[in-house]
């Protein structure tokens, strides 16, 4: 059953956001734990009974700084075949060997891949 809730006068209905699958999973309460600068800036909100006008610009320079994509928006152009994430350190050198000896030698097409880290750091 739908409701016309637009006749009623001071009634608003809540329009759900839709999000995409990467904000689906990266702005939950677990990612944010994550984020120690924001974490630690919200409990000197709370320590401080929220008074502390210097404690919420942080938070909220912290929180902008979660919710901000633009981490995701440093592209060369560079589009690869296939993308092997979290491999940085002793996974990234096994996955190199690995397609040394085996696919890169095997595979009659050629193909273009790239490793990433966990972190923009990596």
């Amino acid at each position: 059953m739908i409701y016309d809730f637009e006749r009623y006068e001071g009634v608003v209905e809540p329009v759900p956001k839709i999000k995409t699958p990467i904000e689906e999973v990266y702005f939950t309460g677990n990612m944010l734990s994550k984020y120690e600068s924001c974490t630690e800036s919200l409990k000197n909100i709370i320590d401080t009974d929220g008074d502390d006008e210097d404690a919420w610009d942080k938070f909220e320079e912290h929180f902008d700084k979660f919710l901000s994509m633009s981490w995701m928006s440093i592209w060369d152009g560079t589009r690869y075949d296939i993308v092997f994430y979290g491999v940085s350190g002793y996974t990234g050198y096994l996955m190199m060997q690995y397609l040394k000896r085996t696919a890169l030698k095997r595979n009659p097409e050629s193909f273009t891949f790239a490793f990433a880290g966990r972190t923009l750091a990596k």
